[in-house]
């Protein structure tokens, strides 16, 4: 969320709650006879919903209606807080509003219609050998097209804007970092050409570079379209086109001749998940946020001739008989794709971005992935050998945990790792990563993570890291973990710790030619398993540990598997109108803390 101050000063609230007022315990200080010492408070629900309540004496005004005393009141962005004599405009995210939606909706319809116009009269069908043959026709019919298209003034001022956002982009990822992709020649030339202009929004909107690229390009979605609507001087209507025309060249080239509007998605390191769903529409997970990017494929067959463009150069293939696939790009994201007949309604394309960054125990703190106490006491159970199991859904930071905690192991253990897709970077020298080998064209010579799990055992490991049990191999982990490799890890899909036991059960089970009773599995699981750490989406989707269990024993009376939790999230009354959920100790002290403390752990963790 940004307030921006009198059509001034922007103020990025990163807190679940801020108020304003004249006092200096305010978080925003508010001069003036008629403000209050805490005049109204600004927060946001367990929900991801955004309030305002007025904490004063007098009316406040919210998009021009009248808020009394003690009110709440829901609010959607942008809106407008008048106190007098101070106007706060508040907005939080870039694209949402019913004009945004109308805009980008006239944006699609329009780019569609110049890709149809300029493929159907140079009569070149969408096939990509085609288009790259007739290049210079294209952009000849390209310039032709532009020459007679007339834009409304609201469609071109919204165009002008989102081109002054993707330069601003392509600035803050290319500057000060040598590992950023180069842009291409001609958007190098635009850059340069319109750098007083970006230069002048960057100070406006007040782009701190010392702030990283995930919260500058955050700044700049939101705050751009405010700039342009608050100083209507910094765009004369000629510059207004010729920046419409040039986002609208742009796309129609990237999407005739590269990657389409994924183009963008691909190069920005703050970009977690490309999703694209059959209407076309592009969504992505940012800093754990699913946004809708503001981004469409032209037409179903546009976008998979970009599906086959991607997976030609990994060596695989897509077509009706083999309709889905899975791959590994160039940069190391995970890429999976499916079309027609499997999905009925369109291709759809799904692409899970690793960061260039590895994330440890220190990052996930600062995030508030995890307290420093919890964080102290799992560096100690990692020292200490202790087996852990990471449950949680899809997309909830796993593997990102796995990867941290790993990183713990001390230099002089022998780690194997075993992955689906190469995906754990450790920071260690003995590492040794393998990694599942799918079938060929003719369904033949596949490497299963079982067939890996099995082959670590002759390779003299200390730990054993699979980055997920999702089958027969489970079993072979459980034993691995029972024979010699404690301090072994692996992650699992699971809502719940309790959740997660019945699914190893399960998932032991699905071991071909084993058929272990019940009770032999579960026996199995207590000997092998120390901790169960849960880790969930909460509100706004944001990555949290909301449980730690220990994994006691079996209860002699129904022969469940019992579980002790060390650690729960759990909700507690904090300031202002909300509850605040946090990671806290429970009060039980695990079995192996005698171990912990022999491992260095810091006993103020368990308090």
């Amino acid at each position: 969320m940004f307030l921006i101050l009198n059509r001034g000063t922007i103020i990025r609230v990163r807190e679940q709650s801020i108020t304003l007022g004249s006092s200096a315990n305010a978080g925003v200080l508010l001069a003036g006879a008629s403000v209050q010492s805490l005049h109204c408070e600004v927060a946001t629900d367990d929900r991801g919903a955004w309030w305002i309540k007025n904490l004063s004496s007098r009316q406040i005004h919210v998009n021009g209606s009248a808020l009394g005393p003690g009110a709440s009141i829901r609010f959607v962005q942008p809106c407008e807080v008048r106190i007098p004599p101070h106007v706060i405009q508040l907005r939080e995210t870039a694209g949402s509003g019913a004009i945004s939606q109308r805009l980008r909706k006239k944006f699609f319809d329009l780019e569609s219609q110049l890709h149809s116009a300029v493929l159907d009269r140079l009569k070149l069908g969408g096939h990509p050998d085609a288009a790259q043959q007739e290049q210079k026709k294209i952009e000849i019919e390209l310039e032709r097209q532009f020459n007679l298209l007339n834009l409304e003034p609201e469609l071109e001022t919204y165009l002008a804007a989102q081109a002054l956002i993707s330069l601003l982009n392509d600035q803050i990822h290319s500057y000060g970092n040598p590992g950023a992709m180069a842009p291409s020649q001609r958007r190098a030339k635009e850059i340069a050409r319109r750098a007083k202009l970006v230069n002048r929004v960057a100070e406006l909107i007040q782009v701190d570079s010392d702030k990283t690229a995930a919260e500058q390009v955050e700044r700049v979605e939101v705050l751009v379209p405010w700039v342009l609507q608050a100083h209507p001087d910094l765009l004369p209507p000629e510059d207004r086109r010729e920046l419409a025309i040039a986002l609208l060249r742009e796309n129609l080239i990237d999407s005739i001749f590269g990657l389409g509007p994924m183009q963008d998605l691909m190069n920005a390191k703050e970009i977690n998940d490309i999703m694209v769903l059959p209407s076309g529409h592009i969504y992505i997970e940012r800093n754990g946020q699913m946004q809708d990017s503001g981004r469409k494929m032209l037409s179903p067959e546009v976008a998979r001739r970009i599906i086959e463009k991607i997976i030609t150069k990994e060596g695989r293939r897509i077509d009706q008989t083999s309709p889905m696939v899975d791959a590994r790009v160039m940069d190391g994201s995970r890429l999976n794709a499916v079309i027609e007949p499997v999905a009925v309604n369109g291709p759809t394309l799904t692409i899970r971005r690793f960061p260039q960054k590895t994330m440890g125990m220190v990052d996930l703190v600062e995030n508030g992935t995890l307290t420093e106490s919890v964080a102290g006491f799992l560096t100690a159970c990692v020292v200490a050998r202790k087996s852990l199991i990471i449950s949680g859904g899809t997309g909830s930071g796993k593997t990102t945990l796995l990867n941290a905690l790993a990183a713990k192991i001390p230099e002089n253990e022998r780690i194997i790792t075993v992955e689906d897709t190469a995906e754990i970077r450790l920071p260690q020298v003995h590492v040794v990563t393998l990694q599942a080998k799918t079938a060929n064209l003719e369904g033949e010579n596949a490497v299963s993570i079982r067939q890996l799990v099995r082959n670590t055992l002759r390779m003299r490991p200390d730990r054993i890291i699979v980055g997920e049990c999702r089958g027969g191999e489970t079993l072979d982990m459980l034993q691995a973990m029972n024979t010699g490799h404690d301090g072994s890890m692996t992650t699992i899909h699971a809502n719940t710790p309790w959740d997660a036991r019945h699914r190893l059960e399960t998932l032991a089970m699905e071991a071909e030619g084993i058929n272990l009773p019940s009770r032999a599995l579960r026996e199995q699981i207590v000997s092998a398993v120390d901790l169960v750490i849960q880790i969930s989406r909460v509100a706004h989707r944001i990555r949290r540990v909301t449980s730690i269990c220990e994994v006691v024993g079996i209860d002699e009376e129904n022969g469940a598997i019992i579980l002790e939790e060390v650690f729960a999230y759990r909700r507690r009354k904090g300031k202002g109108l909300f509850t605040r959920s946090a990671l806290v100790f429970t009060g039980y002290v695990p079995t192996f803390f005698d171990q912990l403390i022999e491992a260095g752990a810091d006993l103020n963790c368990l308090q």
